[in-house]
């Protein structure tokens, strides 16, 4: 509950194998995500356009270490 989830529906990708290797292309990385926050078992956000998508540092992977004191 304390985590963040940001979905993006099917609906969003199509059937584009594009579409699919853009999201893919993100993992690891920092995002900034755009988009209004719903509480769904802690803050959740659905992605309507990949659009909504930015990488923040994109020469750097994401630090994978927990974050202390939350």
């Amino acid at each position: 509950k304390w985590d963040f989830t940001a979905t993006v529906p099917k609906s969003v990708l199509g059937s584009s194998t594009e579409s699919a290797g853009k999201l893919a292309a993100l993992k690891g990385r920092r995002l900034r995500v755009r988009g209004w926050i719903e509480l769904r078992n802690g803050p959740a956000l659905e992605v309507n356009d990949l659009a909504e998508l930015e990488v923040v540092n994109p020469s750097s992977a994401v630090d994978t270490a927990p974050v202390q004191g939350q």
